[in-house]
């Protein structure tokens, strides 16, 4: 099952007491066990930001209500301790290359890659491209596949997780009557690489393949002993 985030991490737009939050994440995860679930799995980067005090990534807008703010205590943290403490195994959760809105990027701190990419007019709209007011991450770029990969690394680094997995969020649909959101990369790095227009989707794969296999790689070098996954 899945729970409404920003209820679980804000109460409304203010965010719970650590104490309120503790009570409520030791109630879930009672719940859970007693129906004979031995695993969870826990949303660590929902839309390129964080759920945990990152260096990385922005904190979400699930745990404070906005961008540009900061918890005052390790959310996720929590949830790792009280899921062990009863005997749960604990799965991380990453949405690869699906960021926040257009809007929401503007509360983003300058001291994180993805707004430092973002106000950049030689990246925007290529490492970064904007459907419909939706940002995604475009993987065609080896800064992005390293951006995604360090997040994985620091994961691994702070909590001890049984698991990683991520989401099927991979290149944006091209929208009717517009030019594929990834058009200038392709003309850079397939095109330019020997691929033929009819081959977009392959290229597009191996991008994807070449983010795949160095993940699965930062694991097997930190803890080979984590699950990787995807959905």
């Amino acid at each position: 099952s899945q729970f409404d985030l920003s209820g679980i991490y804000c109460n409304g737009k203010a965010e719970r007491s650590e104490e309120s939050f503790r009570k409520l994440i030791k109630e879930i995860i009672d719940n859970i066990k007693d129906y004979g679930f031995n695993t969870i799995i826990v949303q660590a980067r929902p839309n390129a930001d964080s759920m945990y005090p990152s260096e990385i990534y922005p904190q979400s807008k699930y745990i404070n209500g906005s961008y540009g703010k900061y918890s005052s205590y390790d959310k996720f943290a929590i949830i790792v301790e009280e899921a062990h403490a009863a005997g749960l195994a604990v799965h991380g959760w990453i949405n690869p290359m699906r960021a926040m809105s257009a809007t929401e990027i503007i509360s983003v701190g300058k001291e994180y890659r993805i707004k430092q990419i973002y106000s950049d007019s030689t990246k925007n709209g290529k490492y970064i491209v904007n459907i419909n007011g939706q940002l995604y991450l475009n993987p065609a770029y080896e800064e992005i596949r390293d951006m995604i990969i360090d997040g994985a690394k620091e994961l691994l680094l702070y909590y001890e997780l049984d698991g990683l997995h991520m989401d099927d969020y991979f290149y944006p649909y091209p929208v009717a009557g517009m030019p594929f959101p990834d058009d200038k990369s392709f003309q850079k790095y397939g095109l330019n690489k020997g691929y033929k227009v009819s081959q977009r989707a392959e290229w597009r794969r191996e991008n994807v393949n070449k983010l795949i296999r160095e993940i699965k790689r930062t694991i097997l070098l930190s803890k080979p002993w984590v699950r990787f996954g995807i959905s």
